[in-house]
């Protein structure tokens, strides 16, 4: 039996080496806790490369697998420790993490604190890899549900300060505070054919294909105040400069169309046939694709929002279905082919960012990353310049995506809501 005084002895196998631990220094003091020799943290876990014993924080030789006697002590309180009479074997194989002195149920360190990076919501899937909020399982954050109770919601988009979006079902517009709230009715009565949705400054525009409108609502609330009307199918839609620019499906020939937001004549930029479906726009061009077949026959096509300067984006893609763009690229999803491709603006080389996603649907883009929707309604994200895609949540089946810095938003229909999950 060895007893030092405020000291711990450690035999490591059958070796005849023992290592002393002084729990106090020379001037009295006390070690730090979680530094050798000091006591362990409440959770028995110690700082890097230390592995807690009776309490006590001490350095392992080797790889830490040997069998570890703890011999007769005496703690920092003063009172003696002969844990099993004296002789106390553990083995570190079954208390020892990934990370030295971390257990098996938190085994990985993450800013000095021992986790589960499968279940914690702060590091999830990776240390400092924050849910936000959401619960993390399986290293992956999950949804957070936003708006309950709502009716068929489908497009959806974002401003600085709000989430909007089309409740199909009711014809309804909402709104909510983007950092949660409230849910508010921005208008009744938007129609029952919406397909897409937009917002500016100052009014949230939508498409409503059913009744052959483009229309506007203040984004305080207000009455809603038709821009276009008559024998359209409107299906894109996109606001920039002072315009809302949008695809006609089918019924005036397959055109591309503009309108003051503040209402005014409808200019007319093309009529290229085929269906056009998805449309972007920024402030010196727009962006659609006519629909003329789904096996290599749909362009993107580019033109200056004055309806001048055609130019072939991208040539023969498989039935383009949605569009992003930023200041130098084009991207968009296909119905056919399975790939999610970009263009250089002015036209270039078609780049596949991501293939295998058949049906893929919904595309919206960040400073780093492509967002869409696979057929199976799993949200992905890939990154702008190509790669294989990530998995951000499965089988939801949104009715529109949209981005901030931090989330990625997304309405649900089959559960009445809209959700979100960090980026």
């Amino acid at each position: 039996m060895h007893r030092a005084r405020m000291g711990v002895l450690i035999a490591f196998g059958t070796a005849a080496t023992g290592v002393a631990i002084a729990c106090g220094g020379g001037d009295g003091s006390s070690p730090v806790q979680g530094s050798e020799g000091g006591a362990c943290y409440a959770n028995q876990t110690c700082n890097a490369g230390l592995t807690c014993l009776s309490n006590f924080c001490v350095a392992v030789p080797g790889d830490g697998s040997a069998d570890m006697t703890i011999e007769d002590a005496t703690l920092p309180d003063g009172s003696a420790s002969d844990v099993g009479g004296g002789d106390a074997t553990r083995d570190a194989d079954a208390s020892v993490g990934t990370d030295a002195g971390c257990p098996v149920n938190t085994p990985t360190r993450c800013n000095g604190v021992c986790v589960d990076v499968q279940t914690d919501r702060q590091s999830c899937g990776a240390c400092g890899h924050d849910c936000l909020g959401g619960a993390c399982s399986v290293g992956v954050c999950q949804p957070i549900v936003v708006a309950q109770a709502q009716n068929a919601p489908g497009p959806i988009t974002l401003d600085a300060n709000n989430i909007y979006w089309i409740n199909v079902g009711a014809g309804t517009a909402m709104k909510m505070p983007i950092g949660g709230g409230s849910t508010f009715q921005l208008t009744a009565g938007v129609g029952s054919g919406v397909t897409s949705i937009a917002v500016d400054a100052t009014s949230v525009y939508w498409s409503d294909i059913g009744g052959g409108s483009i229309n506007k609502v203040p984004i305080a609330t207000g009455s809603i105040t038709p821009l276009a009307t008559g024998s359209y199918q409107p299906k894109g839609l996109a606001v920039a400069n002072g315009m809302v620019y949008f695809t006609d499906f089918g019924n005036q020939a397959g055109g591309v169309y503009a309108v003051p937001t503040g209402g005014g004549s409808v200019v007319t930029l093309s009529v290229a046939g085929g269906g056009p479906d998805p449309i972007a726009a920024d402030a010196t061009n727009v962006y659609w694709s006519p629909q003329i077949g789904c096996t290599n026959q749909s362009p993107i096509d580019q033109m200056h929002t004055n309806g001048t300067n055609v130019v072939v984006v991208a040539p023969g893609q498989d039935c383009p279905r949605y569009m992003a763009i930023d200041s130098a690229f084009v991207y968009w999803t296909a119905s056919a082919g399975g790939n999610v491709r970009r263009a250089p603006i002015g036209g270039g080389t078609v780049t596949t960012i991501a293939s295998g996603q058949p049906n893929s649907f919904q595309i919206v883009v960040d400073a780093t990353y492509a967002y869409f929707a696979d057929g199976a309604g799993n949200i992905k994200k890939v990154l702008k310049s190509g790669g294989t895609p990530t998995t951000l949540v499965s089988a939801q089946n949104p009715g529109g995506i949209a981005v901030d810095a931090t989330f990625v938003y997304w309405t649900h229909s089959a559960s009445m809501s809209v959700k979100k999950v960090v980026k």
